[in-house]
């Protein structure tokens, strides 16, 4: 979905993992009832690329880069002498990676060979590791649910390697939190799910009752290529596969997917992480 960089490892240094959320690019959904993929989205904000034409929309997406600092564990199972960041934010938008050191190479005697190049990659954000969760939310997922709210398919996808800080950037902690407040650790994920149903509400007191609105939840997993409906009510416990599938107008539709309706933000969490 985003031209994303693979950073691997380097055996002599510790490399800072990173985390990619890509945005996707704006398609209205159709007024007609029917379950689709939620696909795509965001048109034109001041906080969001305008992507031009729906055409373009169809192949474009924008990604933020979040560069995690070194933990507690990092620090104990990597011996000091290795311990070195290489990846550092050198911009809003760009990623300079420091090379590495490699094996002493036989050259002319008394001429010295010119240090590594440093490598840049460039991304519609980058957040150095000081970034706070609010801050993340606010630059990336906020003004989608606004969109969201307007009648646009809104997708956000974590990506990155493992340790990486996908689940801290997309779950976070404190998940009872007040989502306004910019001290705590929530994460995406909750500051959504609360953010619509606050502004639901909003426009709900605004027009005096006159706007109605009801939200519905689904659950899924892709696993192995496999889509299994998480929200799926089996009492042998058995997860039930959803199947994909096209209409004549190329809609996409999935079949034996649950929806369920949700009245709280609380009520969300609940079935996205459910208490043992």
């Amino acid at each position: 979905m985003a031209p994303f960089v693979n950073l691997q490892n380097s055996p002599s240094h510790l490399l800072i993992p990173t985390t990619t959320v890509a945005l996707c690019h704006p398609r209205r959904r159709a007024r007609r009832r029917r379950r689709r993929s939620k696909s795509v989205r965001t048109t034109q904000s001041p906080e969001l690329p305008a992507f031009g034409s729906r055409r373009s929309c169809s192949v474009s997406s924008f990604a933020a880069v979040r560069i995690r600092p070194t933990t507690t564990q990092d620090s104990n199972s990597i011996p000091q002498r290795f311990q070195r960041s290489i990846i550092h934010a050198a911009g809003n938008n760009q990623v300079q990676v420091e090379a590495t050191s490699g094996p002493p190479t036989q050259g002319t005697p008394g001429v010295t060979a010119a240090p590594p190049k440093k490598q840049t990659y460039n991304f519609d954000q980058v957040h150095a590791p000081d970034a706070t969760q609010h801050s993340i939310f606010t630059s990336t997922a906020q003004p989608l649910v606004t969109r969201f709210l307007e009648g646009f398919n809104c997708t956000i996808l974590a990506y990155g390697q493992t340790s990486s800080g996908k689940t801290y950037t997309m779950t976070g902690v404190d998940l009872d939190a007040n989502p306004t407040d910019p001290k705590n650790g929530m994460g995406i994920i909750p500051r959504a799910v609360a953010s619509i149903f606050n502004r639901a509400q909003q426009l709900r007191n605004e027009r005096a009752g006159a706007w109605k609105y009801e939200i519905k939840g689904s659950f899924i997993e892709l696993y192995n290529e496999d889509l299994n409906d998480l929200l799926a009510d089996d009492a042998s416990g058995v997860r039930r596969e959803v199947q994909i599938r096209e209409d004549k107008d190329g809609h996409i539709i999935w079949g034996g997917l649950r929806e369920i309706t949700v009245k709280s933000a609380s009520e969300v969490m609940r079935y996205v992480f459910p208490l043992p």
